[in-house]
């Protein structure tokens, strides 16, 4: 972490997206997502409040990095730099509702 200037540590905050958008951004079913999941490819990152389930960006980044290329259901490809970049630019625009964690 890096030093804020009062010699305290910045705080990283950690963004988690709900499995529908998850769902959307790899373009895959919610029910496929879940089953990844629950397969443990997100990370153990993945937080369960009262039902509603949050996977962490780092956990979609994991799950990018061990799988190079991603097929939706047209079997049209997609390239992983690219839905890296597509969830940071949406994090940043405040196009998928996020929380954050210290």
């Amino acid at each position: 972490m890096t030093d804020s200037g009062n010699g305290q540590a910045a705080r990283v905050l950690e963004l988690y997206y709900k499995v529908e958008e998850v769902a959307f951004l790899l373009r895959f079913s919610n029910k496929w997502v879940r089953e990844r999941m629950n397969a443990g490819e997100f990370g153990a990152g993945v937080v369960d409040v009262r039902g509603d389930v949050r996977i962490p960006a780092s956990g979609v980044n994991r799950f990018l990095a061990l799988h190079h290329r991603v097929y939706d259901i047209d079997v049209r490809r997609a390239n992983a730099g690219r839905l890296r970049r597509q969830l940071a630019r949406k994090a940043l625009n405040g196009e998928v509702q996020t929380s954050g964690r210290t």
